[in-house]
């Protein structure tokens, strides 16, 4: 019994023993964690709480070249609140406030009632969450109201506000140039001038302290920037928004008008190489265009008959030929090899002069001349084509650019039909926009210049970088080769292909082509056609060059002279009228065609007056009683009508320019949206209706 007992008093002492050593260890263990690891674990367990995170830059703005803005970066702001603070955490202060809250949310953002914000609240003070998302997407001046409410007014600290600024890129001209200014791709390379300059666009991002809390969220630790970002730079480019918008509605019409696949129209600047407009559309699977793809810099296509004016500087500078040299086209057809070349025109022109061969665009005449002085010296003529600077890229600013394919003698795909072929714009592949740059060095007098798309980047209001016009090649070809073609070119539109689209008021140097596009299955499987007209204008003096290209019309017209050339006209009349003080300047002889005048149904008086006197047009009016007038044509005079209203209803602003509606709707305290480009043609609310300030008015613009 006693040895029982003292077996047992010996385990207890044993444990009590092991308890106190172990104690003992545990101690000597916090202690040393405390004291002589403390800083260590401390700064392990703040490393996995808080941590530095990037700050993202405002992304530069792009303007046109007149600093209209383009593109920009606009701040939207999420608010979450941190319930776990003071103001939230007091009973007291949340009964008093919280209805007043839940009704100025809902006043503000007139998306729930008061009671439906109330509950919500309700239940998520209950969860104690520290970052609860109450708005996101908001603007300044939402974010500025909302800091003035209840809780959100005693700060960050005491009312649980917590703000998080980001930006959202907008285009205030809608699809104006949108394949051209492009979009940045996260991880991926970025499309057209964003694409192109985002280094300089993006800036570089800030650092802000963040705070890991219950859920795996990030909350800022601080409102102050560790390191503050530093906003991107802003890009200048040569884009005239005016002109833009004429381009690209022309274009459009045309699609429209003639049911085709994709479209794309550059108007370049001549002295300068300024890209004033740049227009692509494409048709999408339910009929509707859009810019989804830069055809004009990307699209490297067989070009057809544009491409003749090499073939005719080459003859005429090695002197093979002369212009009024006569060729017999026979019966509009001729033989190489195993392969036929055939004019457009059944039973051929006959006998016609070198420069008749070029104004109506004889494939007989040209392939013949090209074969007859080159077929036994081909690498000569292609050398001659390599030495114009048309057979590399253009290496302009934005990526992309398709790359110029030519064939050479020996190489693969080479043949006894090649030359032929190639005189006239096939078996070689060249961009638009490099078929208008060879155009445009014609009327610059023979120096062909680097096309440019962005002109200015500037770091806040200091000019950091311009770029200047970059010579390709400093001549051509001699002065008297470039008066003949400058001659050819405008004898196309005064009684060649492209006579349909002539002008009274100035004379249009140019070209038409007509391609068959070459798919998988050859030239013969789909039969898809390419139509296009290059050219410039005045082409006395030229000013401006410009290119239309429209691939696959299936409205049965095919040729370019009746597909692009009256999409080129439209838009050289139509920067004749919006540019007239240029020409006045300049003492260019401007008689304006009347019936050629695009004239808006509906606009301000004195633009109204001022064009009407501008180009001596007269003007049959009635009783005028404000700002705004209805214009039409009369038998050679402007009709003017009043068009102003009550200030109590709706105006009618269809024919209106965008500018002019917004004018007279803001100032009647309508909030104007509006989609499309180009004049008003519906309004949503109906003209002469009640409305009250505020009330909301969508425009559909149009042609």
């Amino acid at each position: 019994m006693n040895n029982t007992k003292s077996n047992i008093l010996l385990r207890v002492y044993l444990s009590f023993v092991i308890f106190i050593v172990l104690g003992i260890i545990i101690l000597l263990q916090i202690s040393k964690i405390q004291f002589k690891e403390g800083k260590y674990w401390r700064s392990l367990s703040d490393s996995i709480s808080l941590k530095y995170m990037d700050v993202e830059a405002i992304r530069g703005n792009i303007y046109s070249a007149d600093r209209k803005l383009m593109v920009t970066s606009i701040p939207i702001y999420e608010v979450h609140i941190d319930f776990k603070t003071l103001c939230w955490e007091d009973q007291a202060y949340f009964d008093q406030h919280i209805d007043s809250f839940s009704f100025l949310m809902s006043q503000l953002f007139k998306d729930r009632s008061e009671r439906e914000y109330r509950l919500e609240l309700t239940k998520a003070r209950r969860s104690k969450s520290r970052y609860f998302a109450l708005k996101r997407n908001i603007n300044f001046n939402e974010l500025k109201k909302l800091s003035g409410f209840p809780f959100f007014r005693e700060g960050k600290y005491k009312g649980g506000f917590i703000v998080e600024q980001r930006t959202k890129r907008i285009q205030p001209f809608n699809l104006l140039a949108k394949r051209t200014i492009g979009f940045k791709r996260p991880d991926l390379r970025g499309v057209g001038i964003e694409g192109a300059f985002d280094k300089e666009l993006a800036g570089k991002s800030g650092k802000r302290l963040m705070q890991r809390i219950s859920g795996g969220n990030w909350i800022p630790a601080d409102f102050d920037n560790a390191l503050d970002p530093e906003d991107g730079k802003d890009i200048v480019t040569t884009i005239d928004i005016d002109i833009q918008d004429i381009t690209e509605n022309a274009l459009l019409n045309a699609l429209i008008q003639h049911q085709a696949q994709n479209g794309c129209a550059v108007v370049m600047e001549v002295q300068t190489g300024h890209i004033l407009a740049i227009a692509n559309l494409k048709k999408d699977d339910k009929g509707n265009y859009s810019e989804e793809y830069n055809y004009a810099v990307g699209a490297s296509t067989e070009p057809g008959s544009t491409f003749k004016l090499v073939s005719a500087l080459i003859m005429l500078e090695d002197g093979v030929v002369s212009p009024n040299d006569v060729i017999n086209t026979k019966n509009g057809e001729v033989k190489f090899f195993d392969r036929v070349m055939k004019d457009s025109k059944p039973g051929g022109y006959g006998e016609i002069t070198f420069r008749q061969a070029f104004e109506v665009s004889s494939n007989v005449a040209i392939s013949s001349l090209v074969y007859q002085n080159y077929g036994h010296r081909p690498r000569y003529f292609l050398d001659k084509i390599e030495k114009l600077g048309i057979t590399k890229p253009l290496n302009i600013e934005i990526p992309g650019e398709g790359k110029p394919v030519f064939k050479k003698p020996g190489q693969a795909g080479w043949s006894g039909t090649t030359l032929p072929w190639m005189s006239v714009g096939y078996e070689l592949q060249m961009t638009p926009l490099q078929i208008l740059t060879l155009y445009n060095g014609i009327a610059n007098n023979g120096i062909m210049i680097k096309p440019i798309i962005v002109k200015e980047i500037w770091k806040v209001n200091k000019l950091e970088k311009s770029f200047k016009t970059e010579i390709l090649n400093d001549k051509l070809c001699s002065q008297k080769t470039l008066q003949t073609l400058n001659g050819f070119l405008t004898g196309v539109v005064e009684h060649g292909t492209a006579s349909n689209i002539r002008s009274s008021s100035y004379k249009i140097a140019g070209k038409t082509g007509t391609a068959l596009v070459a798919t998988r299955g050859g030239y013969e499987t789909e039969r898809i056609y390419q139509a296009s007209f290059v050219g410039f204008f005045p082409a006395e003096n030229p000013k401006y060059s410009c290119i239309v290209v429209i691939t696959n019309p299936a409205s049965g017209q095919i040729y370019g002279s009746s597909v692009a050339a009256p999409v080129f006209r439209q838009i050289a009349d139509a920067i004749f009228v919006g540019e007239y003080k240029k020409y006045l300047t300049t003492g260019y002889d401007y008689k304006p065609d009347y019936q050629s005048i695009g004239i808006v149904s509906k606009g301000y008086i004195d633009d109204i007056l001022q064009l009407s006197s501008i180009f001596g047009l007269t003007m049959k009016g009635h009783t005028i009683s404000g700002d705004f007038v209805r214009v039409e044509k009369g038998s050679g005079q402007l009709l003017v009508y009043d068009a102003s209203n009550d200030n109590r209803l709706v105006p009618d602003v269809t024919g209106m320019c965008l500018s002019d509606a917004i004018y007279l709707l803001e100032n009647k305290g309508l909030n104007v949206n509006f989609t499309g480009t180009g004049k008003v043609i519906s309004q949503s609310l109906a003209p002469g209706t009640a409305f009250q300030k505020g009330y909301k008015i969508t425009l559909r613009l149009g042609s």
